[in-house]
């Protein structure tokens, strides 16, 4: 079987990232192979979407696996190592939900909370 990467991905990838099932194994491992890397990865957690595996952490921990070529090559090779597959990664970023556009009714009562008079006719 051929080895699938982020250049090669999934053909069955979702594009809604969903939880990826290894990764407590792969904080175990990096646990036992790298420390000082597994110190920064506690409390991220990480997502399977398009063929590769985002991460989410604190800004310390993106910032450090950004400007760090061999923690994120190390990251990938444990991901390698627990679930048999390489795959490229990334950041995880939430979407943020935008809020709701006001409805004209929300706008006028807003407006006459604030003492401008509203006439609807």
């Amino acid at each position: 079987m051929p080895n699938k990467t982020a250049e090669n991905p999934l053909p069955h990838a979702a594009e809604e990232p969903v939880p990826f099932e290894d990764w407590d194994g792969v904080l175990r491992q990096m646990a036992a192979v790298d420390r000082m890397l597994s110190s920064y990865m506690k409390g991220t957690s990480a997502y399977l979407a398009a063929g590769r595996v985002l991460i989410g952490g604190g800004d310390l921990f993106l910032t450090y696996m950004r400007e760090n070529a061999y923690a994120r090559e190390k990251i990938k090779a444990v991901i390698e190592q627990v679930s048999g597959k390489r795959y490229g990664i990334g950041p995880y970023e939430a979407e943020q939900q935008s809020p709701a556009a006001p409805t004209a009714e929300t706008t006028l009562r807003e407006w006459a909370e604030q003492g401008v008079v509203v006439s609807i006719e």
